[in-house]
């Protein structure tokens, strides 16, 4: 065990550190053809808005409905001749719009919306969703500027503002069925008003969080909050559905496939499903690397008493085969 609790030292190390990510067109633009599954939380209540090194941003308690994501052809979308130069369009549900964006290893750039009956919108100067390269610290300040058309109302409004895109933090994500370490989080925010007939309405104000791991092709989280006139109108948080999320090792891979540790966050119980063919030898530690319990796990299910553990975040560790599988829990 002194071996193991070595390693854990050095790796907790590393996590503490959180290695800073740097995203690119290679990384995180979504290709035509594909779908993500996301979980949509109108109204969330949960606080992520924290910045910074070495964070813990938690969605676990997030709970939803499902919005889909399709990436498709400009041909074969609902405008193809009201957006020219888009090249991508993301289809989604939950709500019903075709987002339209021009991709290049530079950035992703918005050229517009469209949502059936509901809303046209057409930048002409174009408005940014996110540059490449970024990492930590990076921000980007550009303009937008173009037409919001109310089709319900046969109303069509000038608009123009502001948008800094900056990587403002870097750490650790809590999905309700996973942790993922080492995200880098990206915020977008947009300040601009609109004119209709010669009259100003505004400022608005939309911010924008997404998360990114860097081996998912697409946001693996976002809350999008909208303000006009410093009052919140509307809010909602997504995060990737289990079976599209990308893990960045095949340790990771290999551990999602075979050993199952829930709940997470956990109270007094923590259960294990081993759907290896062995026994495994299993340690828990705290954030300072000591080893605080252990236990050997069996084929099946095994329930491992926490409760009298403080609550904070902790390692669960695993061998087989001579490699160490980690995966963060959190105690209640």
């Amino acid at each position: 065990m002194q071996k193991i609790t070595l390693i854990i030292l050095t790796l907790l190390t590393a996590i503490n550190l959180n290695a800073q990510i740097i995203l690119t067109s290679a990384t995180s633009s979504p290709q035509i053809g594909q779908e993500f599954n996301y979980i949509a939380i109108p109204n969330y209540a949960f606080d992520v808005s924290q910045s910074g090194a070495n964070q813990t941003w938690d969605f676990s308690s997030a709970t939803g409905s499902e919005s889909i994501t399709n990436y498709i052809g400009l041909a074969s979308s609902s405008e193809p001749s009201t957006f020219p130069q888009a090249n991508a369009v993301a289809v989604t549900t939950n709500p019903n719009t075709e987002t339209y964006f021009s991709n290049s290893t530079s950035g992703q750039i918005i050229e517009g919306f469209f949502s059936p009956g509901l809303l046209r919108e057409i930048y002409t100067d174009k408005r940014e969703f996110i540059k490449y390269p970024i990492t930590y610290n990076d921000v980007f300040n550009e303009t937008f500027s173009g037409t919001s058309e109310n089709i319900a109302a046969g109303q069509t409004y000038d608009r123009a503002g502001t948008t800094q895109i900056s990587a403002d933090g870097y750490g650790t994500l809590i999905l309700p069925y996973t942790t993922v370490n080492n995200v880098l989080r990206i915020k977008i925010t947009n300040t601009y008003s609109d004119t209709y007939m010669g009259f100003p309405i505004g400022p608005y104000n939309d911010v924008i969080l997404v998360w990114y791991n860097a081996t998912t092709k697409n946001p693996i989280a976002s809350t999008s909050d909208a303000y006009f006139n410093g009052d919140l109108i509307s809010s909602q948080a997504t995060y990737l559905a289990q079976s599209d999320l990308v893990l960045a090792t095949n340790d990771l891979q290999w551990t999602k496939n075979q050993i199952s540790v829930y709940p997470n966050p956990a109270n007094d119980y923590v259960h294990i499903k081993n759907r290896t063919n062995q026994s495994l030898s299993l340690g828990i530690y705290d954030a300072q690397g000591r080893i605080i319990k252990t236990a050997n796990i069996e084929k099946g299910e095994n329930k491992i008493n926490v409760s009298s553990l403080n609550s904070g975040i902790y390692i669960i560790s695993y061998l087989k085969n001579s490699h160490l599988y980690t995966q963060k829990i959190v105690i209640k």
